[in-house]
């Protein structure tokens, strides 16, 4: 059973998120409720104890059923007030014990506070006041140990395994600088290991040493950098997908995407690519596991439709997903990994290279590094029909399903398209492919290429739950209004 319920929480898991902060944050709102729930059976079993009744016969009946109901809904409340509490929010505020003890305190009195309501509104339904205060006294209790225990697995993630730590180049030189490295390297907590420093904002140095060391994260320390040498610093790490951290007082209007945390009470700024940074990534996964599986269902009959059209029209096989040469079909998914990608064959078998050969000439993108066939000869007569109405692409939904796509991103270029990028072009990369986006429903092949990135990064700047919403409800319109198809 245990086996079953890690491969669920690894398949639920969004798999652009590390083992890093985030996760702790993540696991903190399930343990939270189970503490919550465990405190109240434990309250209960004590007031069934012989010798506590013996003491003090029961003055209430009440079905353990309803009991439960009863701590499911306590543990909802509390995980409300902690939330309040700010202690879900990612970054992670730097509170300290003290701090996150008299905050969980708090929670847990917004709990009290209600049960002690509905004591004094319906004595009927339940009056024991015992349960009430045990029940509190021990979420109060197992909430901090839960977040001990979070806070140890964490540090010895960090220290022993370096988990979750990202490879940081600290810019700076100064004192500032320096108490900054010194804080990092004692205290695993703020999630980075420096790696390298750079007395200046060099921008050839910062790429070398980005390119040999792996850099994840760029952490400028120093104010006292040119704008000019920062703005270049950035538009490298969001080409590359580096974090960059800043103090505070060198962030000029940089990006209006940015995040606060603390690094031993020394204020710094993250600047965001996407609001698609911490909790926005576990809403967009969820939101993709749960419409996967909603569309998956919805166009089934679609799909056995096109499946028998395609046997019937040129035979086996029913999906594109190998090259002519045999290879797998490959995507470029978030920061440039390439992904298998598949879905229903609409051209003839061993076509395929065309594209670069004797079909060249008939390339309409001569914009950009993308290659679009006019008037394709390739395409099968049930071929024309699935691209017309992006049927051929309806296998992408299990792609989403998997992880490999969003139902909203960016379309899926070629490996050899994403090559010929320019470094801005990059910034597409940010996120995960999309089904369909804000330059699909913008124009698709219609656009030039640099106004599709445009369209693209605006989105990943963006996003937002009800803008995902919105382009899948305009994606049935921009189908069948299209000049062109991808």
């Amino acid at each position: 059973m245990l086996r079953v319920l890690v491969a669920i929480g690894y398949w639920l898991y969004p798999k652009d998120m590390r083992i890093d902060r985030l996760f702790f944050t993540v696991a903190a709102v399930p343990l939270d409720f189970l503490a919550v729930i465990a405190a109240g059976m434990v309250a209960w079993s004590l007031r069934q104890s012989t010798r506590l009744v013996e003491i003090r016969p029961l003055q209430f009946d009440l079905p353990v059923e309803e009991y439960i109901g009863l701590l499911m809904f306590a543990g909802v409340i509390t995980v409300v007030a902690i939330a309040g509490m700010g202690l879900y929010r990612f970054p992670k505020p730097e509170l300290g014990p003290f701090g996150i003890t008299f905050r969980l305190l708090l929670a847990t009195l917004v709990t009290l506070s209600a049960a002690s309501l509905t004591m004094f509104l319906q004595q009927e339904l339940f009056g024991s006041r015992f349960l009430v205060l045990a029940g509190w006294l021990f979420a109060t209790l197992f909430l901090m140990l839960v977040r001990t225990a979070l806070y140890w697995f964490e540090n010895m993630l960090s220290r022993r395994f370096k988990v979750g730590l990202r490879a940081t180049l600290v810019v700076g030189s100064d004192d500032l600088s320096e108490q900054l490295v010194g804080m990092i390297a004692r205290d695993p907590v703020y999630g980075m290991r420096v790696v390298h420093r750079s007395a200046a904002a060099d921008i050839d140095e910062i790429e070398d040493a980005a390119q040999r060391l792996g850099i994840e994260a760029i952490l400028i320390a120093d104010p006292n950098q040119p704008r000019e040498s920062l703005s270049a610093i950035i538009d490298y790490a969001n080409a590359e997908h580096i974090d960059v951290l800043l103090v505070p007082n060198v962030v000029q209007a940089l990006t209006r995407n940015s995040t606060a945390s603390l690094i031993g009470g020394i204020p710094v700024i993250e600047l965001l690519r996407t609001p698609l940074a911490g909790w926005g990534r576990v809403q967009k996964r969820l939101f993709d596991i749960v419409g996967s599986i909603f569309f998956i269902v919805l166009t089934s009959p679609i799909m056995l439709l096109a499946v028998i059209a395609i046997l019937l029209d040129s035979g086996r096989p029913i999906l594109y997903g190998a090259r002519d040469d045999g290879t797998p079909l490959m995507r470029v998914g978030k920061a440039g990994k390439l992904f298998r990608y598949f879905k229903f064959r609409s051209m003839r078998q061993g076509t395929d290279e065309q594209r670069y050969g004797k079909l060249a000439d008939r390339n309409i993108r001569d914009d950009g590094p993308l290659v679009k066939i006019i008037d394709d000869p390739r395409v099968t007569r049930v071929g024309n029909i699935l691209r017309k109405y992006s049927i051929d692409e309806l296998p992408e939904f299990f792609l989403v399903l998997a992880g490999a796509m969003s139902l909203v991103g960016p379309r899926p270029h070629r490996p050899e398209e994403v090559e010929k990028y320019k470094r801005h072009d990059r910034r597409v990369l940010a996120i995960k492919p999309g089904v369909t986006g804000l330059a699909q429903v913008s124009g698709r092949s219609d656009l030039q290429f640099e106004d599709e990135v445009r369209l693209d990064t605006h989105y990943i700047e963006s996003w937002s739950i009800w803008l995902d919403i919105k382009l899948i409800l305009l994606t049935p319109f921009a189908i069948l209004f299209k000049r062109h198809k991808e």
